[in-house]
């Protein structure tokens, strides 16, 4: 007999449940409307999400609220996140922005903004993470770890057809230099 027949092997673990599974893969790339609708099917009853995971559709709002409220209009979206949530969701982007207005106004083209005033300061880029294009702009200042000239790969999918009318799939087999030319069309460049 093998030494590796003798060795005992654990027990098999039981999977996940699927909804484990599915909602993991939404919250990994999550689209504003699918945030949205996971929210109004939690408030309506439909699904019950845990508290992690609502901590985590949360936490995802907010970092994406600046494209939902772009996106959406205000009514659809107090009524997607309630009240309270959207209010404080949107006092913080607008104090942001004030701040960082302000911030600009007074200091030299290409100065840094301090993290606390970015609002994508938590955004990481390392590992695929996804940005808005209002902070991929020329002009903006980018958390660390972007790479400039490679912009238009922080867009979400959604976004980046917005932007630029196509997919990435499409986009990335364009010559270069014709991307490069859209990309400074775009503000990318």
């Amino acid at each position: 007999m093998s030494t590796f027949a003798s060795q005992q092997l654990p027990p098999p673990r039981s999977p996940p449940p699927l909804s484990s599974i599915i909602l993991q893969s939404i919250l990994s790339t999550p689209k504003p409307e699918v945030l949205v609708t996971l929210i109004n099917a939690h408030h309506s009853g439909q699904i019950h999400l845990h508290d992690s995971t609502l901590s985590s559709l949360r936490k995802k709002i907010a970092e994406r609220f600046p494209l939902m409220s772009a996106r959406y209009d205000h009514v659809t979206l107090r009524a997607a996140l309630g009240k309270a949530y959207f209010d404080r969701l949107l006092t913080l982007q607008t104090s942001r922005e004030t701040e960082v207005r302000k911030f600009r106004s007074k200091t030299r083209s290409g100065s840094e903004l301090p993290p606390n005033l970015t609002g994508w300061e938590s955004v990481d880029v390392s590992n695929g993470g996804n940005l808005p294009y209002r902070a991929l702009i020329q002009g903006s200042v980018y958390p660390k770890g972007v790479k400039v000239d490679r912009r238009e790969s922080y867009l979400c999918d959604d976004e980046f057809f917005e932007v630029f009318k196509m997919g990435k799939g499409e986009f990335y087999k364009l010559d270069k230099y014709v991307r490069t030319r859209i990309k400074k069309e775009k503000k990318l460049w």
